[in-house]
């Protein structure tokens, strides 16, 4: 994505200095994200530009890594739902993770219903819809099936799943 091609985006942001907007795109590329993968997400969540890229998206890029996804499940994940770089590591991310790999027992299969549905490690509902699962004797076996055929059915709100 050329530099230029940031002041043709739909929304104002306020960028402190241009090097910002250029961190954040030389992190996406040395993540394997093509242009067309950047553009996407600049052009759906141009505020992005407007982060600091090593404090803000390289920490969670570097946490699925650790997780043992590999640079095309990350691109995959991301440009399904680039909005899982606006939550909290420490305070979202991390303890849903967690707590979806209490059920799916390894980070491979973790990663694989991440993978699927990518707001299920970044919402509450999945947390709220599995708890009352649990609660009305659902037993965890059919919990760990829906994790991993039907993430996505979990992110539901919770009249709706319910």
């Amino acid at each position: 994505m050329a530099p230029l091609a940031c002041l043709r985006l739909p929304t104002r942001i306020r960028l402190r200095t241009s090097h910002d907007p250029d961190s954040i795109l030389s992190l996406f590329k040395s993540h394997g994200f093509s242009d067309s993968h950047i553009r996407r997400i600049i052009q759906t969540y141009p505020y992005f530009l407007s982060y600091n890229a090593r404090k803000t998206i390289l920490p969670k890029l570097t946490f699925l890594l650790s997780k043992g996804a590999s640079t095309s499940d990350l691109v995959r994940i991301v440009t399904k739902n680039p909005r899982i770089l606006h939550f909290d590591l420490h305070n979202a991310i991390t303890p849903r993770y967690d707590f979806i790999k209490k059920f799916m027992l390894s980070d491979d299969s973790t990663l694989r219903s991440i993978k699927s549905c990518p707001s299920i490690i970044f919402s509450n509902t999945p947390l709220l819809n599995i708890q009352f699962l649990l609660h009305n004797d659902v037993p965890e076996s059919k919990v760990v099936m829906l994790l991993r055929y039907w993430a996505c059915s979990l992110v539901a709100n919770a009249p709706t799943f319910q």
